[in-house]
């Protein structure tokens, strides 16, 4: 790959050795003590000594600028290091592939095979994932309306999200309440379907990327 320019190169260690200096947090709670009761001069000291400057924040845009297609990256990347892992003797890719973070309206899944279909979610829950949780099962509801017969696979990372297909009471039908309304109605869907129920009614596989990308975290 090609080296940074030199403008990005700086601006990262720029901002890596301000950050690496102490918590952000703990600094900005420091800073915002400083300010309270200060005027413009005192304000202007203040300034100075919290090497917030216009370097600092021109290296923040560059880096945010370089790193703003990230999410598109790591999706692209981790689905072109899994294919050859696990596609089949026959088996080929019958529509290109959706290697972009987001949603493609041309394209139904992140990955169509002649074996299967497949979406591939990346993030890392936390614990408090209700966003997460709800794009998660629009996906596998997505897999479901696939009528082919091909296996549905959904690529998750960690045990939580699979965790959360396999055992959550949440009723489906309010977990879909914000989704595309093509998948509000799914057949197998009633007032009381929960969302384990309906992942194993639909023959969802779900898969930990990292029993095949054991560095993922």
């Amino acid at each position: 790959a090609a080296a940074p320019t030199t403008d990005s190169a700086v601006a990262f260690a720029t901002l890596d050795g301000f950050l690496s200096s102490g918590s952000l947090t703990a600094t900005i709670a420091e800073l915002e003590t400083s300010l309270d009761g200060s005027d413009a001069e005192q304000i202007q000291g203040i300034l100075q000594r919290s090497g917030l400057d216009e370097d600092l924040v021109d290296s923040a845009l560059i880096v945010r600028e370089r790193v703003g297609m990230i999410d598109t990256l790591i999706h692209a990347a981790v689905i072109t290091q899994v294919l050859p892992l696990i596609l089949e003797p026959g088996e080929t890719l019958i529509k290109r592939p959706s290697l972009g973070a987001g949603n493609d309206p041309e394209r139904n899944f992140d990955l169509e095979t002649s074996h299967r279909v497949a979406e591939f979610k990346l993030a890392s829950w936390k614990g408090r994932d209700g966003m997460r949780q709800r794009g998660l099962f629009a996906d596998v509801v997505g897999l479901s309306l696939d009528t082919t017969g091909r296996r549905r696979q959904v690529f998750v990372v960690g045990e939580l999200p699979a965790r959360f297909l396999r055992t959550s009471r949440r009723n489906a039908a309010k977990t879909l309440s914000k989704a595309a309304i093509k998948l509000r109605t799914p057949d197998g869907l009633n007032a009381s379907t929960t969302v384990s129920e309906f992942t194993a009614a639909a023959a969802i596989e779900i898969i930990d990327l990292r029993t095949l990308l054991p560095r993922l975290r």
